[in-house]
């Protein structure tokens, strides 16, 4: 898809905290496009520990360094554990899939997607009606969220594209759940707004970095749902630099 565009195409590895650093120090831009979604292939990748639909180690690392899953499951407390699927899962039985998941490690480790998955979906209640979200769906995305520290990432992200944008410049960010779509709206609405005189309590324009561009998030169309189901969750949030 790129091919067309010739040497126009710069491909570089690296987190999201390092934008500057891959893009080079002092490089002005006039747009940037953050799609802060898990990328398709390594989810059907069992091998890479991302998804409780395919069997594999309980990795989930976006890239092979650093602490994996399995680390995290198996070495943190019971309330390091209840914290972490709260704070990143939203995960609303928090505390009882931690303690079932401290007591099943007492047995053996747990090492796979599929061990995980069964261990959280005996712990929570059977869901009122009917449920399309697996069980295990919240715990998967806390523990993602911690293992490759994303919700950091998105933040350091944020203000380093907006010292990167030119004068008119534009910077769209695409999040795929509530914690990255807060963090993107509060920080767009801050800078939007300025910084506020100390004394006066007045809002100083002449400090206001962007003008926001999207007052609601601009959501999937069900046509883009029916052609790609995974965009359901897209909330897509917009800004000028000013």
């Amino acid at each position: 898809r790129l091919a067309r565009f010739g040497d126009r195409v710069e491909l570089a590895h690296g987190d999201f905290r390092a934008l500057e650093q891959l893009a080079g120090a002092g490089r002005r831009v006039a747009g940037v496009l953050a799609d802060l979604g898990v990328s398709s292939l390594q989810l059907d990748r069992g091998v890479r520990g991302f998804s409780f639909q395919r069997e594999g180690p309980l990795d989930m690392r976006m890239s092979s360094s650093g602490r994996d899953a399995a680390e995290l499951v198996n070495r943190s407390t019971e309330a390091e554990l209840t914290e972490i699927f709260r704070q990143y899962g939203e995960e609303p039985e928090a505390k009882r899939v931690a303690r079932a998941v401290v007591r099943a490690r007492t047995e053996r480790p747990i090492e796979t997607t599929s061990a995980l998955a069964e261990i959280v979906r005996r712990a929570k209640r059977a869901p009122r009606g009917e449920s399309r979200i697996d069980p295990a769906t919240r715990v998967f995305q806390a523990l993602r969220i911690a293992v490759n520290e994303e919700l950091d990432a998105v933040s350091e992200m944020l203000d380093q594209a907006v010292r990167m944008l030119d004068t008119d410049g534009r910077l769209v960010v695409i999040s795929y759940h509530s914690l990255e779509d807060r963090i993107v709206k509060n920080r767009l609405r801050d800078l939007a707004r300025g910084q506020v005189d100390p004394v006066t309590g007045r809002t100083l324009s002449e400090t206001r970095v962007l003008e926001v561009l999207t007052r609601k998030p601009v959501r999937p169309t069900l046509a883009e749902i029916e052609a790609n189901p995974r965009s359901r969750s897209a909330r897509l949030r917009a800004a000028r630099r000013l």
